[in-house]
């Protein structure tokens, strides 16, 4: 039987896991072709069943926590299941002629005899990481429920791996810092989460014997406050990793500023995790992305330390190329010493043409930003804050037409025409094609008929109100070479209107992993056409594979 063979015979796989893929988890590459090879030269039959039921037993109930739980806390089922299996293994043993089966009854066996002591174990694990860490936290602060393993396996990319051995919930800092130097002493890894929305898999447990820190508990809020920069005094909002980041620009808008980060997942993405992954948002066109509005953060590194990371002259607005942008790093846990300086160009952390640069995480060494968790547990940061402008306004373009090029087009020429302008400013430009159109429910703006090829979203900001309509009429005339049509919102009841479809798509994501990528890409804004053109030639290239290969099978 060919290893590429379209269906499994390893029983009860509810996973994407293969026959293969399941064999290698607990034997080797060697099992994998012996037993290939029967399967092959069919000489297994009755056997293979039931060894392949002993495998999928020993994998369903390892690959689920619900399901080892409950044999964990029932040692009768155990005592059961550990019958069931010497029952099968010896009847494969009896009708043996094979060297080779009598080689894969024997792994297959010593496998099963693992499985049933590991309940032993864990549960003498369990006691070991409580003992430990239970002088940290309270004891209620520790789980190893099947409900938090679950809910920890994964962020927004939907990737599972592992699931981590136990999740802890620290209140402070100090607890944090303490079970980063504990947890070596029970050979435990350690991934911090936040609110789990990341896509790039940075909370994602890679080995079973993981801790998941969730840090939603480091979630106060203090009030804004003038913090001197330089020669100037800037308004600043400081929040614990755990913070909601809807919530703190919810804070902040209540006392007349605008918070800058604001990643479309804000409903729960947190302040930690905002700086893990230098996350943007509608407004980084303007402000920029967590760098730029860094005033200060601190993080517990991998030795437990507490370290500070501070901007030095914080300019008050978002990293040009030509700046020279300085971090001072200091190691609160010794007094405040001054660890290092790092100073970086701004070309440097966004290199030209590039939004942000992705393959650049190192961003000369700064601790935390930018490094999806793995140099440390961020704890706190304090973040600029800007003055709201006297008037605002949004639009909405459709775009119709064959192909998403005209889109492109619009984007990097109207993104050209705010470059230089000193009083209406380019707030933010989202945009979604139509397949997500139709996934939100979209109500067309325009008289036409069908779906928008592409929906742009803009917002405008000015002290100049006269400026900003010109502005905005300026907007919608340029368009139409693009075979768009364009649309102001009336009022601030239209503009949520606006962009509630913009706001649904992060939540549509989160279910297209089946047929779709989700994680963060970045391009060049001046290639978004090339770009566009790109991606519409190769899904009609697919499409028309797919049609033919469904044809030839027809035949």
């Amino acid at each position: 039987m060919d290893e590429q063979k379209k269906y499994r015979e390893i029983p009860y796989n509810y996973t994407s896991f293969s026959d293969r893929e399941i064999i290698l988890r607990y034997f080797d590459s060697e099992t994998w072709d012996v037993l290939n090879e029967l399967r092959n030269k069919r000489v297994t039959g009755r056997s293979a069943k039931l060894l392949f039921e002993v495998v999928g037993d020993i994998f369903v109930i390892d690959r689920n926590p619900y399901i080892f739980n409950d044999f964990l806390d029932n040692p009768i089922k155990q005592k059961r299941l550990k019958t069931v299996h010497n029952r099968k293994l010896a009847v494969i043993a009896k009708g043996s002629g094979d060297s080779r089966v009598k080689l894969i009854l024997d792994r297959v066996a010593n496998k099963s005899r693992e499985f049933f002591k590991s309940f032993k174990k864990e549960t003498e694990r369990r006691k070991e990481i409580s003992s430990a860490l239970c002088k940290i936290v309270k004891k209620e602060d520790l789980f190893f429920t099947a409900f938090h393993k679950v809910f920890h396996a994964t962020d927004a990319t939907d990737w599972r791996v592992e699931f981590p051995e136990a999740v802890i919930y620290p209140s402070t800092e100090d607890e944090i810092s303490r079970i980063v130097k504990k947890v070596p002493d029970i050979n435990m890894k350690i991934v911090p989460r936040g609110g789990g929305t990341g896509l790039t898999g940075g909370a994602v447990p890679v080995q079973r014997q993981t801790l998941v820190v969730n840090t939603e508990r480091l979630s106060h809020i203090s009030e804004v406050t003038l913090e001197k920069s330089g020669e100037v005094e800037i308004p600043v909002v400081e929040a614990g990793a755990g913070a909601v980041t809807e919530i703190v620009t919810k804070f902040c808008k209540e006392r007349g500023y605008i918070f800058a980060t604001d990643p479309t997942s804000s409903w729960a993405s947190t302040i930690g995790g905002n700086i893990a992954e230098n996350c943007g948002g509608k407004k980084a066109v303007m402000w920029g992305t967590a760098i730029d509005n860094i005033f200060s953060f601190t993080i517990v590194n991998s030795s437990g330390e507490i370290i500070e990371v501070v901007r030095k002259d914080h300019p008050h607005r978002k990293i040009n190329e030509d700046d020279q942008v300085t971090f001072n790093v200091f190691n609160k846990s010794r007094d405040g010493e001054l660890l290092k300086t790092i100073t970086l160009k701004g070309d440097e952390i966004r290199k030209k043409g590039v939004g942000k640069d992705i393959t650049n995480k190192a961003l000369g060494g700064i601790p935390g930003i930018q490094k999806e968790g793995g140099d440390g547990i961020i704890t706190s940061a304090k973040f600029v804050l800007y003055r709201p402008f006297n008037f605002s306004k949004t639009l909405c373009l459709e775009f119709y037409g064959d192909n998403l090029v005209n889109a492109s087009k619009a984007i990097v020429a109207i993104r050209e025409k705010f470059k230089k302008n000193k009083d209406v400013f380019l707030l933010a430009l989202e945009h979604f094609d139509d397949k997500y159109a139709q996934a939100v429910n979209y109500k067309n703006k325009s008289a036409r008929r069908g779906i928008p090829k592409a929906v742009l979203l803009i917002d405008l900001e000015s002290n100049d109100e006269a400026l900003l309509n010109s502005e905005c009429n300026s907007i919608e005339q340029m368009v139409k070479q693009y075979e768009c049509e364009g649309f102001t919102a009336k009022d601030s009841a239209e503009k949520k209107i606006f962009w509630k479809d913009r706001k649904n798509l992060g939540a549509i994501a989160r279910h297209t992993n089946a047929f779709k990528l989700n994680e963060d890409v970045v391009i060049p804004i001046e290639s978004l056409p090339e770009f566009a053109d790109f991606i519409e030639s190769l899904n009609n290239e697919k499409l028309a594979a797919n049609n033919l290969l469904a044809l030839n099978q027809i035949k």
